[in-house]
């Protein structure tokens, strides 16, 4: 789908939203969904740690 903003023009790929699969993929195992949901976490804290400001209670 194509977006247009002024002069600049996109194309926009819609990402699935939590607990929805792409059309046509085969259903997870729990092992996957727990994988999946240890690598979202990993992701969290690296920027939660990233974004993180000395001094700051955020």
């Amino acid at each position: 789908m194509a977006v247009s903003v002024e002069n600049l023009t996109s194309e926009v790929v819609p990402e699935h939203g939590p607990g929805q699969q792409p059309s046509g993929a085969e259903p997870s195992t729990p092992w996957q969904e727990v994988e999946r949901l240890r690598a979202a976490i990993a992701r969290l804290a690296e920027d939660r740690l990233r974004t993180h400001a000395e001094g700051f209670d955020d």
